[in-house]
């Protein structure tokens, strides 16, 4: 379905593999981080990712901080999409900017592909050090004002469609119409048990493209899939297939489903 206004904030593939345990420090390392940066920096910057950015200083011990982005990878300042590794971590993001309009998912899906064959290519010894814990596709959504968003409450059942249900039922009578709280439903498919959806609503507020110093009161809607399923987690080839299906059940099946009322309208549906 296209549209010509989207609330799309920022797409996130996110792999997790696993890493070494410091028992003495109580903390976790990624051995053959070292390696693994070099090579995969070489890799991206021939395909032009060759904006570099430190994220965290050096002073700060890596042994205490895995699991989080330690460097990033771009075309340019600020441009998307853009790749972020760290010990055990690695990041393929994609998201519009006031420059640049989301193009699409093929064009996002060559940029994950040029990212998880880095991986596998650089990582050293993959087959034998390169153990995947999980595989994850995010889409984080922000309904504003030009969505029809106006209260939390109000937004999540009139417009998207959520029940707000509770056999303590006058604990949600006693909430005021802008009372503000988070929505968080995660839980295993129907379809396959090592897929896990979830689906993540809360107030926020998003970055005004024309002022950036006056933030915009949003609705944020996060929609996500996770797979622990080591058959997929063992080559890239899988990883793909696995993230074009998520793509195509969390995008046209289960966002299309969570937009009500006149959303699609205010989002000019074609």
């Amino acid at each position: 379905m296209l549209y010509k206004k989207i609330p799309l904030i920022e797409i996130i593939v996110e792999i997790r593999w696993a890493i070494q345990h410091l028992t003495s420090l109580h903390a976790f390392i990624d051995p053959h981080f070292d390696e693994f940066f070099k090579n995969f920096g070489h890799a991206v910057s021939k395909q032009g990712f060759n904006f570099f950015e430190k994220l965290v200083p050096d002073e700060i011990p890596r042994e205490f901080i895995t699991g989080q982005p330690l460097f990033r990878f771009r075309k340019k300042s600020h441009g998307y999409p853009l790749f972020q590794i760290g010990h055990g971590l690695l990041t393929i993001n994609t998201a519009p900017t006031a420059e640049e309009s989301y193009t699409g998912w093929d064009a996002f899906l060559q940029n994950i592909q040029l990212a998880t064959k880095a991986l596998f290519e650089s990582y050293p010894i993959a087959s034998k050090y390169l153990t995947i814990d999980h595989l994850d596709l995010k889409y984080i959504n922000a309904f504003d004002k030009d969505f029809g968003y106006n209260a939390f409450t109000s937004f999540a059942q009139t417009e998207l469609g959520i029940s707000i249900a509770s056999k303590k039922a006058t604990i949600l009578e006693t909430l005021r119409e802008d009372a503000n709280f988070q929505l968080v439903y995660e839980g295993k498919l129907k379809s396959l048990d090592d897929n896990i959806g979830s689906i993540k609503l809360y107030p926020g507020t998003k970055k005004d493209p024309k002022k950036e110093d006056r933030p915009i009161p949003a609705l944020f809607a996060e929609l996500g899939m996770r797979t622990h399923s080591k058959t997929i987690l063992a080559s890239q080839e899988k990883i793909i297939a696995w993230l074009e299906n998520a793509h195509a059940t969390i995008s046209d099946d289960w966002f299309q489903s969570l937009i009500q009322g006149n959303i699609k309208t205010l989002m000019g549906e074609q």
